[in-house]
């Protein structure tokens, strides 16, 4: 079994937006969220939970609410980042919402990022954990 059925694993707010609303060249994204999500861990940042309000429809909200109720771990996490670690991301380069998702990850020990689009951390040396798509997941979970 690999590590990732037992890490804590964060879902990028791109990975909810293109499962809910099933966009076309995404359908990764939303095989991992409604077929798979139940073999992770997740836990969501408050980045994360601040740009799904921003981006979500009351009706996506109530589809995701049903996914997430059948999980044995999901954890909603509100605490913001921690200054020291934010500026660390900033100093490498990171905009302002990078920035809160990468430190934000790093202290809850989270050891994956699923993301289709967070590609400044590719650029950002040593992250303590692995950015990873949603299809690359799913094959993983297959093994």
């Amino acid at each position: 079994m690999n590590s990732i059925r037992t890490d804590l694993v964060a879902l990028d707010t791109n990975e909810y937006i293109h499962a809910l609303r099933r966009t076309p060249g995404f359908e990764a994204s939303a095989r991992l969220l409604f077929g798979q999500i139940t073999n992770l861990r997740i836990h969501v940042p408050l980045q994360v939970t601040v740009e799904l309000r921003h981006n979500l429809l009351p009706g996506e909200w109530k589809e995701l609410f049903e996914v997430v109720g059948r999980l044995e771990t999901f954890d909603w996490n509100h605490a913001p980042a921690v200054v020291d670690l934010f500026e660390k991301y900033r100093t490498q380069g990171a905009k302002k919402g990078d920035a809160d998702i990468g430190a934000q990850l790093e202290a809850a020990g989270v050891q994956w990022l699923i993301s289709e689009n967070r590609h400044f951390l590719f650029e950002i040396h040593n992250l303590p954990f692995t950015v990873i798509s949603a299809a690359e997941v799913l094959a993983m979970l297959a093994e």
